[in-house]
């Protein structure tokens, strides 16, 4: 957090400074609308934890180079020569231990490409355009990765062909975004298909196991609490739900 909020007041200072040199700049023309001081944070904000995030990808990369190393190493000194692998399977290794053992991957993964490529997008708009603010260029590579089209709007030359590398960016984002939703949602139904939710009732009746008498033995019990719409019967069993 440290890092962020120093980040961000380096960024803001950043931010003021353009601001004054437009400003100073436009001579007779329109006067220049300052950006809002919460707008000025937010941006501070986000340019930091795009920052701290390249970082910490740029240490992880590095420590798995050193461990790869390391593990070469070892290898050739045991006399294992053939037990030695490239760096980028190495690498697929390590990454894929990393999907293994964190339960919300796809969404990390995502939310950090996305962060990425917004703000990456919009300083590359802001040093091809020349006429906008900063802010002005990230939150147009935001307008460009959840809209298709805007893209087709953009001035012709580079700044176009930024703008079509960040619409292809968000094309792959709702892609992700969409089997992310899929899998959540196929999770969600084998999950009631088992039948392994909390129950939260009261005045129930609970059976345990199961066999051929259950079935005569819930009917005499709905019959029984007839005057109350039948009753609720909770079975535990072993068995799958589907089979019982």
């Amino acid at each position: 957090q440290e890092q962020v909020q120093r980040l961000s007041s380096q960024v803001e200072v950043l931010l003021q400074s353009l601001d004054e040199h437009e400003l100073n700049g436009s001579g007779d023309q329109a006067t220049h609308s300052e950006p809002g001081l919460l707008g000025t944070l937010g941006l501070g904000s986000v340019i930091g934890l795009t920052v701290v995030l390249l970082s910490r990808l740029g240490t992880a990369f590095a420590r798995v180079v050193h461990e790869h190393r390391q593990y070469a190493q070892g290898t050739k000194e045991d006399g294992r020569s053939n037990l030695q692998v490239g760096l980028s399977q190495f690498l697929t290794f390590r990454v894929e231990a990393w999907i293994a053992s964190t339960p919300r991957w796809k969404e990390l993964v995502l939310g950090g490409f996305v962060l990425v490529l917004v703000v990456a997008g919009g300083v590359v708009l802001w040093a091809v355009s020349g006429d906008a603010s900063l802010g002005e260029a990230v939150w147009l590579s935001w307008v460009y990765v959840v809209d298709t089209a805007a893209h087709a709007n953009a001035p012709e030359g580079s700044q176009r062909a930024v703008a079509l590398v960040i619409t292809v960016g968000g094309m792959l984002v709702f892609s992700f975004l969409v089997s992310i939703l899929t899998d959540n949602l196929a999770s969600l139904m084998a999950a009631l298909k088992e039948g392994k939710d909390q129950m939260v009732l009261r005045d129930h009746t609970v059976l345990l196991g199961w066999s051929e008498l259950v079935v005569p033995l819930i009917e005499e019990i709905a019959e029984a609490n007839a005057s109350e719409g039948g009753g609720t019967v909770v079975i535990l069993s072993q068995m799958d739900k589907e089979a019982v």
